[in-house]
C-alpha cells in the first residue's frame, strides 16, 4: 500500500510542477518513477546479501529476472493520473482506481513469490510454482499493460487528428 501510495506521489509531483498534461506523460512519468524506486530497493537488497551465492541470487533475480515489475505495477497510477488531469478533473478521486490496480498487482505478484519462495528450512520447492504461477501472472500482466497502452495510444491519436484542422487554421 506504501510502496505504491510513494511512487504515485512521484506523478503528483510532476503534475504540480506542469510537466503532466495527458495519459502518456502520466505512463511516462509513472515508469520513471518506478524504476527509480526499483533500483533503489535492489541496492537495499544487494547490501543485505549475506553471502557471495545470495548475493549473485539476489541479483539474478532482482537485476535480470524482474527489473520491469514495478512499471508494471505503477503504470495504472500514471494512466488514471494522466486521464484525470486531460480531462480536467480533480486528481484524486480519479487516481484512486489507478492506484487500486497498481496495489492488487503488486500484491499478487509478492504474493505469488512467497508461494514460490524455497522453504526456508530445507531449500527445496518454488520450482514449479514460479514455472505454474509467477511466470504466467507476469505474462498476464504484461499483456493487460500493453492492451492498456495500445488503447491510450489510439485515444491519443484520435485527440490529436480532432485538433489538426485547428492547429492548421492557427499556425498554417
Amino acid at each position: 500500500l506504501v510502496e505504491e501510495a510513494m511512487k504515485a506521489l512521484g506523478v503528483v509531483w510532476a503534475v504540480r510542477r506542469g510537466d503532466v498534461d495527458g495519459v502518456v506523460d502520466g505512463v511516462v512519468y509513472a515508469g520513471w518513477v518506478a524504476i527509480g524506486f526499483a533500483a533503489v530497493e535492489d541496492v537495499t537488497y544487494f547490501a543485505g546479501a549475506e553471502s557471495a551465492s545470495q548475493w549473485v541470487l539476489i541479483v539474478v533475480l532482482r537485476a535480470v529476472l524482474t527489473p520491469f515489475a514495478h512499471p508494471l505495477f505503477t503504470i495504472w497510477v500514471g494512466i488514471a493520473i494522466g486521464r484525470a488531469v486531460r480531462d480536467g478533473r480533480q486528481l484524486w478521486p480519479h487516481a484512486l482506481w489507478g492506484y487500486g490496480l497498481a496495489v492488487a498487482a503488486h500484491a499478487a505478484w509478492n504474493g505469488s513469490l512467497a508461494v514460490a519462495a524455497p522453504d526456508p528450512d530445507t531449500g527445496e520447492g518454488g520450482g514449479a510454482v514460479v514455472l505454474l504461477i509467477v511466470i504466467p501472472l507476469f505474462i498476464a500482466l504484461f499483456v493487460a499493460v500493453a492492451v492498456a497502452l495500445v488503447k491510450v495510444g489510439r485515444a491519443e491519436r484520435r485527440r490529436f487528428m480532432a485538433q489538426v484542422p485547428f492547429l492548421v487554421r492557427r499556425y498554417g
